[in-house]
């Protein structure tokens, strides 16, 4: 996770040089909290991009920013000395655009994050059991509705750390993992959705059992 100060200096060193300050929010929008990483770390970017969240899963994404920059790509203003040309297959796609409304419908509803972050604590406290009654030395890392498995003592600071963990022992837990039924990319973050249910939890922590006993042999 970023630092509030860090993006704080980002901001202020935007501010003093004229430059834009741009987010990804490809993962972060609408996952960290309805307003995304801005909302939640308090950051107002010039530009942000969104993936297919602002589509429901479907083939659309965004660009959302300052009006005066987002106005620089407006069609009618072709022609003028600050325009610039953009142009895509899929912009505008009415299926797409539908289910992001109604996906957005389901983001606002009362408690939704609420009810989604306590779900991935639970998960998160449940796997780390696991973890530790086999005495594999490992963390069940997790932030929000984001977790995976890190083989270090205490969560990254940055990518530096992550890099001298031990990669390939989490490479390995994962794969056992996936072989159980549990789809993760090796390596790569997760993520609990506000479809997963008790059940799916419960299988998540039986698959990181046999996972665990996998690796101790």
């Amino acid at each position: 996770m970023a630092k509030p100060a860090f993006l704080q200096g980002l901001r202020k060193l935007a501010d003093e040089t004229g430059a834009l300050l741009i987010l990804d929010e490809v993962v972060t929008g609408f996952r960290l909290a309805l307003g995304g990483a801005q909302a939640y770390f308090g950051i107002k970017p010039d530009l942000a991009t969104y993936g297919k969240i602002v589509g429901g899963g479907g083939p659309l994404g965004c660009v959302a920013g300052r009006a005066d920059v987002i106005d620089c790509v407006n069609p009618r203003n072709k022609g003028k000395p600050e325009y610039a040309y953009i142009n895509g297959t899929l912009h505008g796609n009415p299926i797409a655009a539908a289910a992001g409304l109604a996906t957005l419908q389901i983001l606002e509803s009362e408690g939704f994050y609420d009810e989604l972050n306590r779900k991935s604590d639970a998960l998160t406290s449940a796997l780390q059991e696991v973890l530790d009654r086999h005495g594999v030395p490992a963390i069940a890392a997790g932030r929000n509705s984001f977790w995976q498995f890190l083989f270090m003592e205490k969560e990254p600071l940055n990518q530096a750390d992550l890099m001298k963990s031990d990669l390939a022992s989490m490479r390995q837990l994962d794969i056992e993992f996936l072989r159980r039924g549990c789809y993760v990319l090796p390596g790569v973050r997760r993520f609990v959705s506000a479809v997963n249910d008790d059940r799916d939890l419960a299988d998540s922590v039986e698959a990181l059992d046999g996972a665990c006993r996998e690796l101790k042999n």
